[in-house]
């Protein structure tokens, strides 16, 4: 089997739909903030950055590591999560993927959750690009990216774009899915829940 995904050429952005989603979840953040009552100040305290980075981050269309989104979220009392769609799905019911999403759902910090949750993505992507038959090189050339991108990605060795996670998914032939839900106040930290 190979994906079916036209190819991305360098230099070009993300699939039209990716971008959208990409536009949607800087600006779901910056509507929860402002509902919340909480200047960019106070929001850059409870994540640990500043009020002006966080004036950068809603008013660009930069494209955010993974980790900083998550940690924007739970600064505003929700979670962000990825999900890797493809149809058929052949790797959704991989051990690892199992394994990670178990812990994602059920640990009680959410920081540690979110890393576990990033890993069950990477986990699921991986199993898919393996079930697909497809090498890391095969993936990096269709997307126009590096082969060491798609290794640095598939073993978590450091936070990635949220446009990586984007590629890679289009790359076999999928897209991502982006949810940003309520935290359950058992996940909160003092500080989160005040």
């Amino acid at each position: 089997m190979t994906a079916t995904a036209a190819p991305v050429r360098r230099g070009h952005d993300l699939h039209p739909a990716d971008m959208d989603v990409r536009l949607a979840v800087i600006r779901d953040l910056a509507n929860l903030r402002r509902s919340a009552g909480m200047s960019r100040a106070e929001l850059g305290r409870r994540i640990g950055c500043t009020g002006e980075a966080v004036a950068l981050a809603e008013k660009t269309a930069a494209d955010p590591r993974v980790d900083r989104l998550q940690r924007t979220a739970r600064g505003l009392n929700h979670r962000l999560t990825l999900t890797a769609r493809f149809d058929p799905d052949l790797g959704a019911n991989d051990p690892t993927v199992a394994l990670f999403r178990r812990y994602a759902h059920h640990h009680p910090d959410p920081d540690t959750a979110d890393e576990h949750h990033r890993s069950e993505l990477l986990a699921h992507l991986t199993a898919q690009r393996r079930q697909l038959g497809l090498t890391a090189r095969h993936v990096s050339r269709h997307i126009g990216r590096s082969e060491s991108l798609i290794s640095t990605l598939e073993q978590d060795a450091k936070p990635a774009l949220l446009s990586s996670y984007q590629r890679y998914a289009r790359g076999l032939g999928g897209h991502l899915a982006i949810d940003l839900q309520p935290l359950n106040p058992t996940h909160m930290t003092e500080g989160e829940q005040a």
